[in-house]
C-alpha cells in the first residue's frame, strides 16, 4: 500500500512538472515569436507555440493540456490585458480565457482525432498518417482554435466584426503553419534514442558526413540568397529537399525546414526576399502558403519514402524467413523421404515376414489337410474317427482363414489391396454363397432364408472373389451368432435416390484410390443391397462403432475365440474399394441386421451363353469351418477319364508323399522331381502330359523350369504347367501365369480344387 502511494504521489509529481514545462514553453515561444518574428501590426506569420503544444500532446496525452491552457493564457493576457477600469480588466480576462480554451481545445481536439486515426503509430511513418496529421491536426484543431480567439475579441471589442474573415483567417494560417513547421520537427527529435545515435555513430562513414554538411551549406545558401537578397531562386530548396529526404530521412528534412522557415520568417518581415510586398498581409501569405508547400511536400516525401522502405525492409525479412522455412521445409522434405523409405522398407520387411509365414505356415498344413482328407476316405475308419477328423479337417481350415485374414488386413494397411473386376453371372453367384451355408443351417436347427429380387442383372462386372469374401463374413457371422429363429439374405436394388448420390459419390472417391475399380461414364450402373438379417445374440448398441475395426470382437466370449476380429474390418475395407459401404443396426437380444451396399456396372448377357459360365470361377476364395461340410470326396475312375502322364515338382518330402497319395486315391501314378533341374532332364527322357510345379525349389526353382520349358518345347508339344505352391497372395498367382504356367493352386490342397485343375487341363488340351 505504501509502494502504491509513493507511486501514485510520483506520478502526480512527473505530471506537475510535464504542465510547467509546456506551460513555460509555450509562453516562452510566443515571446519569441512577438520579439522576432512580428509585424509592426502585432501578426505573427508562424505561431510556433501551437506547434509545441500539438507536439506534446501527441507525445506524452491529454494530461497535459493544462500546460497548454496555462501557457496560452500567459500568452495573450498581456497583449489583451486592459487595466484602466475594472469591466475592462474583467472583459479582458475574459476574452484572454476564451482564447485560452479555444488553444486548448482545438490542440486537444486535434491530438485526439490523430490518435484514433492512427493509433500509437509516428504521425511520420506513412503517406497515411502524414495526411491525417495534416487534415486533423494542422486543419481541423486549428479551426477550433482560431474561431474562439477571433470571436472572443470580436466580443471584447478589440477587433470589429467587420475584419472577423480577415483576421479570422490570418490566425488559422499562422496556427497551421506553427504546427506544420515545429510539430514535425520535435516529433522527430522524440524518435531520437540512445541505441539510435550509436547505430548512427557506428554505420555513418565520413563521406556521409560530408555530403549532409555540403547540402546543408547549399541550402542555407540558397535560402539566404532567396530571402535576404534580391535573386527569387527559393524554389531551388525543394530538389535539396529531396535530396535530403532520401538520404537522410524525415529528421534531417524536418529539421531543415524549420531553419528554412525562421530565415524566411526573418527575410520577409525586414522587407526583402522574394515574398517582400507593400501590403503586409499579401508577403505574410505568400510567406505562409510556401512553407505550407514545402512542409506538405517534403512530409509526403518522407512519409511515402519510409512506407517504401519499411516495405522493402519487411519483404527481405520475409525473404529471410521464407528462405528459413524453405531450408526447414527442405531439411524436413529429407526427413520424410527418408522417414518413408524407412516405413517403406519396414513395411516391405512386413510383407516378405508375412509372405514368408504363410508359405511357411502352408507346408505343414498341406500335410495336415490332405492326409485328413484321404484319412477321411478311408471305408474302414470308424464314425467316431471320421467325426475326429473333420474337427482336424474344419480346424486346419480355420487356421488357414486366420493367415488368410491377417494377410487382407496387411494388405489394406499397406494400400496394397488388389481389386481384380471380372464379367460374372450375378444370380449363381449368389446361389452358390447361399448354398454354402444351407448344411450349416440345417445343422443348427435355424432357417436360411434367401430372396433375390427378379429385377436383379444377369450378369455384373466386379470382383467376384471379393464380393463372395464380404457375404461368406457377413453370413458366416449370423449364422455363428445365431442359435434358433432364422437368417435373411435378401437381394435387391437400390431405390432410395439419397442413399445411391452417397454411393456416386463414394465411387468417384475410389476412382481415385483405386483405378482397377473405376466404373466407366457411359455404362449402366446398378446399386444393389444386400441385407444379411439374424435373430441372434444382437451387439450392444455402445460396441457397434466398434465392430469395423481391426481385431474387435463385441460378441459374448464364447464366441471371440473363433476368429480373430478381422473379417468385418476386412468387409468393411473391401466394400469401399468396390465403391460402397457396410451398416448395421442392432438390438441386443433380438439380432442384427447388416446393409451392404454396392455398385455394378451391367453387362450385356447376350454375349454369354449358358455353357460359357463354368462353375470354377465361383469356388470359395477360403474354406471355413461354417462350410466345411460341402461336398468333397475322391473320384477313384478320374484316371480312367482323364488319363493323364503327372510329373510333380516338390522339394518337400512330406508334401511329396501327401500329394502322391492323393493322386493315387484318384488313379494316377504320378512321378516326383526334387527340383526344377530334374523336371527339365525328365522331360527329356519321357513325355508328360501334365506338371504340377512347386515354386521355391533348390537348384533350379519353378519359375526358371518354366521358363527353360517354354523355351526348349513348343506349345503343342510340352505338357501343361500348373502351379502348386504355398506362395498364395495375388500377385504370386499373378506372377506364375505370368511366366507362362497354365493355372494356380494355393496350398493347402483341397481335393475339390485339385480335380477341377485336372479337369479344367484336360478341356483346354482337347480345343
Amino acid at each position: 500500500m505504501i509502494f502504491r502511494q509513493h507511486k501514485s504521489i510520483w506520478k502526480t509529481c512527473i505530471n506537475c512538472l510535464g504542465i510547467v514545462i509546456v506551460a513555460a514553453g509555450y509562453y516562452g515561444l510566443a515571446e519569441i515569436c512577438r520579439r522576432l518574428a512580428s509585424t509592426p501590426q502585432d501578426v505573427t506569420p508562424v505561431w510556433f507555440p501551437d506547434g509545441f503544444a500539438s507536439a506534446a500532446i501527441l507525445l506524452f496525452g491529454d494530461r497535459l493540456l493544462l500546460g497548454v491552457f496555462i501557457g496560452s493564457f500567459l500568452a495573450n493576457i498581456w497583449a489583451f490585458l486592459k487595466t484602466d477600469t475594472t469591466l475592462h480588466l474583467v472583459q479582458s480576462i475574459a476574452q484572454v480565457t476564451i482564447i485560452a480554451i479555444g488553444t486548448t481545445t482545438g490542440i486537444g481536439l486535434g491530438s485526439y482525432l490523430l490518435r484514433r486515426g492512427i493509433g500509437r503509430e509516428s504521425p511520420l511513418r506513412n503517406f497515411r498518417n502524414v495526411a491525417q496529421f495534416f487534415w486533423l491536426t494542422g486543419l481541423m484543431g486549428t479551426m477550433v482554435n482560431a474561431t474562439a480567439g477571433v470571436t472572443a475579441l470580436c466580443l471584447g471589442g478589440t477587433i470589429a466584426w467587420s475584419e472577423y474573415a480577415n483576421v479570422w483567417l490570418t490566425w488559422w494560417v499562422s496556427n497551421v503553419t506553427g504546427i506544420f513547421v515545429l510539430t514535425p520537427t520535435l516529433l522527430s527529435w522524440s524518435e531520437i534514442t540512445h541505441y539510435k545515435l550509436i547505430y548512427f555513430y557506428r554505420q555513418t562513414k565520413p563521406l556521409h558526413l560530408l555530403e549532409a554538411l555540403v547540402m546543408l551549406v547549399i541550402v542555407l545558401t540558397i535560402s539566404q540568397t532567396a530571402f535576404a537578397g534580391i535573386y527569387p531562386i527559393e524554389y531551388l530548396i525543394i530538389p535539396c529537399l529531396v535530396w535530403v529526404t532520401f538520404r537522410f530521412g524525415h529528421f534531417a528534412a524536418t529539421n531543415l525546414i524549420l531553419l528554412i522557415a525562421i530565415i524566411a520568417i526573418v527575410g520577409t518581415l525586414k522587407g526583402s526576399g522574394s515574398f517582400a510586398r507593400v501590403n503586409i498581409n499579401e508577403s505574410l501569405l505568400l510567406l505562409q502558403s510556401f512553407i505550407v508547400a514545402t512542409v506538405s511536400f517534403t512530409l509526403i516525401l518522407s512519409g511515402t519514402i519510409n512506407e517504401q522502405r519499411r516495405n522493402s525492409n519487411h519483404l527481405k525479412k520475409s525473404q529471410m524467413e521464407l528462405l528459413q522455412k524453405s531450408q526447414l521445409l527442405t531439411k524436413s522434405n529429407q526427413e520424410l523421404t527418408q522417414a518413408k523409405q524407412l516405413a517403406e522398407a519396414a513395411n516391405r520387411s512386413k510383407s516378405h515376414f508375412l509372405t514368408s509365414m504363410s508359405h511357411e505356415l502352408r507346408t505343414p498344413l498341406n500335410a495336415i489337410i490332405g492326409i485328413t482328407q484321404l484319412l477321411q476316405e478311408d471305408e474302414g475308419a470308424l464314425p467316431q474317427q471320421k467325426e475326429d477328423l473333420q474337427i482336424i479337417y474344419n480346424a486346419g481350415f480355420h487356421l488357414l482363414s486366420l493367415i488368410e485374414d491377417i494377410l487382407d488386413i496387411s494388405k489394406i494397411e499397406a494400400g496394397k489391396m488388389e481389386i481384380q473386376p471380372m464379367d460374372c453371372h450375378f444370380l449363381q453367384l449368389l446361389q452358390g454363397v447361399s448354398e454354402s451355408f444351407r448344411a450349416l443351417a440345417n445343422k443348427k436347427g435355424i432357417d436360411l432364408i434367401c430372396e433375390f429380387a427378379p429385377d436383379l442383372p444377369q450378369m455384373i462386372h466386379t470382383d467376384a472373389k471379393r464380393l463372395k469374401q464380404i457375404l461368406f463374413n457377413l453370413l458366416g457371422n449370423a449364422l455363428k451368432f445365431t442359435d434358433r429363429g432364422a437368417v435373411t439374405f435378401e437381394v435387391s436394388k437400390m431405390t432410395n435416390q439419397e442413399m445411391i448420390s452417397e454411393l456416386a459419390s463414394s465411387i468417384y472417391i475410389n476412382a481415385i484410390t483405386c483405378s482397377s475399380n473405376s466404373i466407366s461414364s457411359t455404362s449402366e450402373v446398378v446399386y444393389v443391397l444386400f441385407t444379411i438379417a439374424d435373430t441372434g445374440i444382437g451387439i450392444d448398441s455402445e460396441k457397434l462403432n466398434k465392430i469395423f475395426l481391426p481385431f474387435e470382437q463385441v460378441g459374448e466370449h464364447k464366441f471371440k475365440s473363433q476368429g480373430t476380429g478381422l473379417g468385418l474390418a476386412i468387409s468393411q475395407k473391401i466394400a469401399q474399394f468396390l465403391g460402397g459401404e457396410i451398416s448395421v443396426t442392432s438390438e441386443l437380444g433380438v439380432g442384427s441386421c447388416f446393409n451392404l451396399r454396392l455398385p455394378f456396372e451391367v453387362v450385356d448377357p447376350m454375349g454369354y451363353g449358358a455353357s460359357d459360365y463354368d462353375a470354377h470361377q465361383y469356388e470359395l476364395s477360403r474354406n471355413s469351418d461354417q462350410v466345411s461340410n460341402s461336398h468333397r470326396g475322391f473320384d477313384s475312375k478320374l484316371a480312367q477319364q482323364y488319363p493323364l502322364q503327372i510329373l510333380l515338382a516338390e522339394d518337400n518330402i512330406v508334401n511329396q508323399k501327401v500329394a502322391s497319395r492323393l493322386f493315387q486315391r484318384l488313379g494316377y501314378i504320378v512321378d516326383i522331381a526334387n527340383n526344377g533341374l530334374e523336371v527339365i532332364e525328365m522331360l527329356r527322357s519321357r513325355n508328360y502330359d501334365l506338371v504340377f510345379m512347386d515354386i521355391q525349389m533348390p537348384i533350379m526353382d519353378g519359375l526358371e523350369a518354366t521358363a527353360k520349358i517354354l523355351e526348349e518345347w513348343n506349345f503343342a508339344m510340352r505338357p501343361r504347367i500348373i502351379a502348386m505352391t504355398a506362395n498364395a497372395m495375388p500377385s504370386d498367382r499373378e506372377e506364375c501365369l505370368a511366366a507362362g504356367m497354365d493355372d494356380f493352386l494355393s496350398k493347402p490342397i483341397q481335393i475339390e480344387n485339385l480335380i477341377a485343375a485336372i479337369k479344367r487341363t484336360q478341356t483346354h488340351s482337347l480345343l
